[in-house]
Formats: C-alpha cells, structure tokens, sequence
C-alpha cells in the first residue's frame, strides 16, 4: 500500500548524548553531590510514563540516587528531613491554563525543601509565580527565544526526558496502514477534526503505566498522526514518518522547535487545515482492503 508521504532519513534513537542532558546532569549533581534526592514522577496518562521512564534512567545512568514520592506524601514527611534535601519535580505541561497543578506543586515543595528542579517542562509564563521559587532552577522542554534569554527568564533549555529512553528492539512486522492518535480532552485545538480510526492510546494507561506498552503499540506503524506530543517523540526515536498537530497552547510546536526539527527529519509539524481535508489512507478492522477514509469535522 502506498502512503501519503514516504518515511525520510531514519533518525538516531534517543538523544542521550545531547549537551542539554548533560547541563541537566550538572545542574542536579551540583545540588545533589554525593548524596541523595526525593523524586517526585509526573502525573497523568500513558504518555506521561515515557517522561518518568527516561527521568528514572537518566538518573541510573549518572549514578544519582534518589527515593520516588507521590504527591500525596508531602503531608506526611517529615520538614526537618526535606529541608535539608533536593527535590527533583517530574516534567510534563501542569505549567498551563489547561493543567495547572504542577504550578501549586512546585511552590509547596520549594517552601518545604532546601532546592527544587523541576524536569524539562511546557510553560505558560504568565502563570509562573513571582515569588517562592528562587531556590528551584525550572528547565524547558522548548527552546528559548533570544527575546526569553535577554530578558532573564528564569528557564533553562533541556529536551523532554522521554528523549532519555533505551528503545525496545523493532517489531518484526508493521502493520499496512496508519496510526491516528488524536486527543480527546481539553487539550484539544479548537480546529481538531475526529476522523474515523482515532485511537487516543494516551488514555489506555497512566504515567504509572509501563511505558514498554506504549512503545510497542507505537512501533507496530510506519506513519502516525497525532496531536498527543509523546506518541510522536515515540514514533521519532523509532523511526517513523510522523505528522505533528498542535493543541491549544503551543506545547507541540515548542518541542519541535527545540528537539525534534534538528534530530528527527521523518516528524514533520502540520497544521490542521492542512490535515482536515486529508483523505488519510488505512484499512477497516478487520479483513477488509485499504480505502480512502474521510476525516469528519468534531
């Protein structure tokens, strides 16, 4: 079956060797040193775990050791044990109008503990606080605009941490047709269009899911469409041809920008009067031949 578009120049897997990783490394280890951390993983769904998957081995990879928390665990330690300690928040898009909890978070850990970072994350400036989080060092997972560096944004540049993931070997076999993963939550683009065969496998798991699940359902295509920002970061580190639509605040062209345009040639960002009247080819589920499936207005 012939595709839209042919897959470009195969990509090289994860970004681990990447500068940015490595000021990330340096940030933590100078506020770590020898001893130990709280690691709090992101919330969310299934494409959340690949951010605290690679947050995991990153820091097995440096050779930091850190004890996990959940959120809920901040009214149970004990102050006089986390003042004295680092505090590594996981990344994620809980910095915006849509998910804004993160924010809440992050100033509560920042009063309790002696340093925060926070994990390559998608912000919405104007809701960072004013005050209470000089001692956090807050990192983004898109790149910095010289206007954002002249004028002293409190942001450092670092690539998402699923970036950070060993992939799992190819798939024997792919499947003919392809995967259209759209979102169905208040994320959504205000001109999201639902064709048929949208499957959201975002929403078949949550970050505490394991995330060897996601890579597998991902790799068994060639070409993905999607508007859910990790089932392509997925789909670019093993090689498929993947076409990028944005949400509603700008996190999926902010990771383009700053890590998947220069590494992944086979993701390209599309708008989505681009992709609305796209007959996008594929196959009904079960035995019956390719066909021309119409994508419908939500």
């Amino acid at each position: 079956m012939t595709m839209l578009h042919e897959p470009t120049a195969r990509p090289a897997g994860n970004l681990r060797g990447e500068a940015p990783f490595q000021d990330l490394h340096e940030v933590v280890r100078d506020r770590v040193g020898d001893g130990t951390f709280h690691f709090y993983p992101s919330p969310g769904n299934w494409g959340d775990s690949l951010i605290n998957r690679g947050s995991r081995e990153f820091f097995q990879h440096l050779g930091l050791t850190c004890t996990e928390h959940e959120r809920s665990d901040l009214d149970t330690l004990d102050p006089e044990t986390t003042a004295g300690t680092t505090a590594v928040v996981g990344g994620g898009g809980g910095w915006n109008r849509n998910w804004i909890s993160t924010v809440a978070f992050t100033e509560r850990v920042a009063s309790m503990y002696r340093d925060v970072v926070v994990l390559p994350s998608s912000y919405d400036l104007d809701l960072l606080p004013e005050t209470g989080l000089e001692n956090a060092v807050l990192f983004s997972r898109a790149e910095l605009s010289g206007t954002e560096k002249a004028s002293g944004s409190p942001l450092r540049f670092c690539h998402d941490m699923a970036f950070f993931c060993e992939l799992p070997e190819a798939p024997d076999r792919t499947l003919p047709y392809p995967l259209i993963a759209l979102r169905r939550d208040k994320e959504r683009h205000h001109l999201a269009v639902d064709p048929d065969r949208n499957f959201d496998i975002s929403l078949l798991g949550t970050a505490h899911t394991d995330a060897g699940g996601f890579f597998d359902i991902v790799g068994r295509f060639e070409e993905l469409y999607t508007d859910r920002l990790h089932v392509a970061i997925a789909g670019a580190m093993l090689g498929k041809s993947v076409f990028l639509l944005e949400g509603n605040y700008g996190k999926s062209e902010g990771v383009f920008r700053g890590s998947l345009a220069a590494h992944y040639p086979n993701v390209q960002l599309l708008d989505w009067d681009e992709f609305a009247p796209m007959k996008v080819v594929g196959m009904q589920p079960i035995g019956v031949p390719g066909y021309q499936g119409e994508a419908s207005h939500a």
